[in-house]
Formats: structure tokens, sequence, C-alpha cells
């Protein structure tokens, strides 16, 4: 029991203190680089005196940031290379280094060719759905390629985004083709609602959530990026302990306010898709009983936000849908 509350205890403070950190940091467009390189090194202080995990700043250790760092970015393995993973020169006793001297530079570096590889992916999209695609072919697309190993070259990488394409084109072709198709009425209504903002072709919808994901990875800070390198660090030491940017915990104190009520359900990106993480029993989502756990939100209209003006499927920006799907009480 002592060391239940012991463990409870100090993951608390540990949580409290980052969150004090980054909300009372400065606004987003006054941090300097010493300011980052200041909030790096007192998250590491932080984390070695307040965690209850006491892990060793080693080679290992920073090798493990390093790698969840990436993951953070590309979990899917669908934008680097394994030539960009080795450009990156990751020796873990130099990553080791640089976090001790709070330098923050591979952060960015990781970040830039990630950014660089969104818009490189987005000129691509949009070349090659300029063709009509040949779905009669006998091809096969793996969508969690999580444990599968980075693509080995640029060659293999466009090869993979052609096939992701024509897949995210197939699946609006069939989803608009099911719900036409239902005598549901309860899909009718959600193809009815869809047409005030859905309307497009396939094709059009692939490249309109391509922009709005692309703008979102080119929108964010250096603190933005700095919160998804240091996040990576505090869940070195387990997948409960975070770090919160400065937009995070002002969403998270909005959240503990109280003063803002959802649909009650648990959301996370998943690759460019928000999707339904869990849903909250005796929220108005699990009353309802439409949404369901692992569907994708595409969308939500501007005019309300009950739940029959969502259409389940796929993707806005997570914050935009958070905060879209909030209404004062």
């Amino acid at each position: 029991m002592y060391r239940f509350f012991k463990i409870f205890f100090s993951t608390a403070v540990l949580f409290l203190t980052i969150f004090a950190l980054a909300a009372a940091a400065p606004g987003e467009s006054v941090y300097s680089d010493e300011q980052l390189s200041e909030i790096t090194l007192k998250t590491l202080k932080i984390l070695a005196s307040k965690h209850y995990r006491q892990l060793e700043f080693s080679p290992k250790f920073a090798g493990d940031h390093f790698d969840l760092y990436v993951k953070s970015l590309d979990g899917s393995k669908v934008f680097f290379t394994a030539e960009d993973i080795k450009s990156f020169n990751a020796d873990p006793q130099k990553l080791l280094d640089a976090l001790l001297k709070g330098d923050n530079t591979m952060a960015f570096a990781v970040y830039n060719r990630f950014l660089a590889r969104h818009k490189e992916y987005r000129k691509f999209a949009e070349k090659m759905l300029r063709s009509k695609l040949d779905f009669s072919e006998d091809e096969t697309f793996i969508s969690d390629r999580s444990k599968l190993p980075y693509c080995k070259n640029d060659a293999e990488l466009k090869e993979l985004w052609r096939k992701r394409l024509k897949n995210e084109v197939l699946f609006y072709q069939l989803f608009d083709r099911a719900i036409k198709e239902s005598s549901d009425p309860e899909d009718k209504k959600a193809l009815d609602d869809a047409k005030r903002w859905n309307a497009g072709t396939p094709v059009s919808k692939v490249l309109k959530r391509l922009r709005d994901v692309s703008n979102a990875v080119e929108k964010r800070s250096k603190v933005d990026i700095l919160g998804i390198y240091l996040n990576a660090l505090a869940r070195v030491y387990g997948p409960h302990s975070n770090f919160m940017a400065p937009r995070t915990a002002k969403d998270f104190d909005i959240g503990m306010s109280l003063s803002l009520t959802g649909i009650g359900a648990t959301l996370t990106s998943d690759n460019g898709f928000i999707k339904v993480v869990s849903l909250v029993p005796g929220g108005p989502a699990a009353k309802d009983g439409r949404l369901k756990v692992n569907d994708r939100i595409v969308a939500v209209t501007q005019e309300t936000v009950q739940l029959s003006m969502l259409l389940i499927c796929r993707s806005m920006k997570l914050s935009s849908i958070s905060a879209a799907r909030k209404n004062p009480k």
C-alpha cells in the first residue's frame, strides 16, 4: 500500500510540475533557443528528481528517447526512410551529450526532415491524382506498418505512397457507395448531413484531408515541436508519463475546469486520422450508441456538435476536433 501511494504521489508531482513549467512559460512567439534549452534542462532535472523510476542517463536512455521521438512523428513509417534514419547520425553517446546540455538541435533537424517529407508527399499526391487510377491491378497495401521496417530508400517510399493514395481514394469510393446503397434511415440521414460539407469526388476529399494534415504539420511552432520531443523523453520512463507543451496544457486546464462538455469520447491522432479510443460510460456518445471504438471522425459541422452531425470515417486535426466538440455548459 505504501509503495503504491509513493508511486502515485511521485507521478502526480512529476505531472503537475511539468504541467506548471509548460503552462507558465511565455507566449509561443517569444521563445528563444535559450529558453527552449532551459525547458529541456528543467524537464530533465524534474524527471531525475521526482519520477519514481530512477533511470540512469546513459547512451541507452538517449537512444530510447530518440526512437520514441521518431515514432511519435512517424509511427506508421510512411515518411522516413531507413536512409533518413541513418542520416540523422543518431549515435547514442552524442545524443546523450546533447541532451544533457539542453541542445535541441537534433529534435528540430528530425522534425525538419519530417516536414520536408510531408511537403514531398503532398506534391506527389497532387501530381499522381491528376491521372485516372487503375483499380483492376492485383495489389496489396498494408495500412499498419508500425511493426514493419522503414522503406529502404526514396524509390521504395514513393511506391508505398502510390499504394497508400490508391487505398485512400478507394476507401472514399466504397464509403460513398455503401451509404447510398444502404436502406438504414440513419445512414441516409448521415449522408444528408454530410452533403453540406462533404461535397466533392473521392480524389478531392483525399487532397483536402492531405492539405489539412500538411498545414497542421507546417504550422507547429518550435515549442510545439519541443513538446513532442520532451513528451518522448518523459515516455522513456513509462507510457503514463507525459510532458505538456503550452497548447496541450491549456487544453488540459479547460478539461479540468469542467467549464466545457464534449461528446464523451477519448480521441487520438492516428497517422493523420482522428480515431475513437474509448467512450465514457454514460456519456452522450455511449448513450447514443452510434459512435464506436476505432471509428474515425471526418468532420464536425459548425452549427452544432450533436452526435448526429458527426460523420464517422476520417480525419481532422485532433485539436480542431477537440475544440469543435466542446460547448460551454
